[in-house]
């Protein structure tokens, strides 16, 4: 998967689409306890000669987490980082799609997904997202 297309093409053919537009596709994954996440895969641009792309998801509103709290769980988490935009607290990953194998977007997708609704669990007490 060199570039955004051939990410997209792999993601048609193996993932159920919820949505899509220009430049993302959202996906609906089942977790546990009958709890869903919304996720979304968007391009990132291009950065260093190379297209990238996100996996994000929301996990609650911007207030969820303060800033410094923020910041110390970034410094744990083992994929992924915090954002906040328009409002809502998002976890993402961001990686490049140049050379990409599979499992560097599997995983990833999978922790974004389960991670997420954990932590919008932990956060709004809902399954919203």
């Amino acid at each position: 998967m060199a570039d955004w297309n051939g990410l997209i093409a792999h993601i048609k053919s193996n993932y159920k689409i919820h949505g899509e537009g220009e430049g993302y596709v959202t996906l609906l994954f089942e977790t546990s306890d009958l709890r869903t996440q919304l996720v979304q895969v968007t391009q990132s641009g291009e950065w260093l000669g190379t297209e990238w792309a996100d996996i994000r998801t929301i996990v609650g509103d911007a207030s969820s987490l303060s800033p410094n709290d923020a910041l110390e769980r970034n410094m744990n988490l083992k994929c992924g980082f915090f954002g906040v935009v328009d409002d809502h607290l998002w976890l993402l990953h961001r990686f490049p799609l140049r050379d990409l194998d599979i499992n560097e977007f599997a995983v990833p997708l999978d922790i974004i997904v389960n991670y997420g609704d954990m932590l919008e669990k932990e956060f709004t007490g809902k399954d919203e997202h």
